[in-house]
């Protein structure tokens, strides 16, 4: 792993721990919703606020990764901003809740950005997945800590193999990456960077502890949470990787998040009469995914009970969605969802009278 401080005192040490105790204290009071309460989800046309130098929606001719693919996502609960990921400079687009925009950036080096998650800190990391890297930067966007070698694909404590997603504990201890498309395994690292272990391994397979792609993780409540794409299931794990359950015959999960004590999961709904075991034997034998017919968000508890879900139309005009690559939520319980083929990122909002 090429480890790279490029600021002088990257974790002042004593302002991250108030941070962070500060922030464990007051993550319940952060959010005001409770899914079991909110009412019916509906699209807000007027976020993001339009802006004739972004292109946002399907660019026609072009594929989606010279288009503006929408990839990733993140809220920052704190300052109440939203991160938008995107495939073409300026790269990150940072907005207000109100949709308009306030900062934009690119990272130094790209491959293609996969993931982007906000830690507890309202740091910036972002998963190359063509670059084969795990950055964390600041919110202005310099970097903070480097995990990975760029342009050098590998399975060690040093290199990913096309690396999916990243997400970081309440205290900011540890670091999960899904080292997701070639190697099938979650990376820890300690929040220096030290390499602490992995679990799963570079066959896929869809015994407990095993990934067929694991596209997305989020941590809550020392619970590690992973969105099996292709093995069609979450899978839940303690922080040293040891399996607990998994969440099954729901859907294809793409992305996933968590706020307070909720588990967010974009994905497909399986058709009726599929099975996880049906779509991961195979996956397993290196098919790929196919197109959605229906895509979901799935609201589920601490104990894998849904609570809630919503069903989202299907298609690339706003309001509707084609293939959701990203989520997150505000502390109202606002959805964000990023759109990988449809090239847009939109926010349903939640306490709508009507809807699902």
């Amino acid at each position: 792993m090429t480890i790279k401080k490029i600021l002088a005192k990257p974790f002042p040490l004593v302002c991250s721990l108030l941070t962070g105790v500060l922030f464990v204290l007051s993550s319940a009071a952060l959010f005001a919703e409770d899914f079991g309460n909110i009412g019916g989800y509906e699209h807000d046309s007027g976020w993001p606020q339009e802006l004739d130098q972004f292109h946002w929606g399907v660019d026609e001719g072009k594929e989606p990764d010279t288009s503006v693919s929408a990839s990733g996502v993140g809220v920052d609960l704190r300052k109440g901003l939203v991160y938008t990921l995107v495939r073409n400079k300026p790269h990150v687009r940072v907005y207000k809740m109100d949709g308009s925009l306030v900062d934009t950036w690119s990272p130094a080096k790209v491959g293609r950005v996969h993931m982007l998650h906000v830690d507890q800190f309202g740091n910036i990391w972002i998963a190359d997945n063509y670059g084969h890297t795990v950055t964390q930067y600041t919110p202005e966007g310099k970097v903070i800590l480097s995990l990975g070698t760029f342009g050098e694909a590998g399975m060690d404590a040093e290199h990913f193999s096309e690396p999916t997603d990243v997400a970081t504990t309440d205290d900011g201890k540890y670091i999960f990456v899904s080292d997701g498309y070639v190697n099938k395994r979650i990376v820890k690292f300690d929040s220096r960077g030290k390499y602490l272990g992995m679990w799963g391994g570079r066959d896929a397979g869809i015994s407990d502890g095993q990934f067929v792609l694991p596209h997305s993780l989020t941590v809550m409540a020392n619970r590690v949470y992973v969105a099996d794409r292709e093995g069609a299931r979450v899978q839940v794990f303690d922080l040293d990787g040891n399996f607990i359950e998994d969440w099954r015959d729901i859907l294809v999960p793409w992305a996933i998040a968590s706020v307070d004590k909720y588990i967010l999961v974009a994905g497909e709904r399986l058709p009726e009469g599929r099975s996880t075991d049906a779509i991961a034997a195979v996956k397993v034998k290196g098919g790929y995914i196919d197109a959605p017919l229906r895509q979901d968000v799935i609201v589920f508890n601490e104990a894998g009970e849904i609570v809630k879900e919503i069903s989202l139309p299907q298609g690339n005009d706003y309001g509707q969605v084609n293939w959701l690559h990203a989520i997150d939520v505000d502390r109202r319980g606002n959805i964000f969802l990023a759109d990988v083929v449809g090239n847009h990122v939109q926010k349903w909002r939640a306490g709508a009278t009507t809807g699902k």
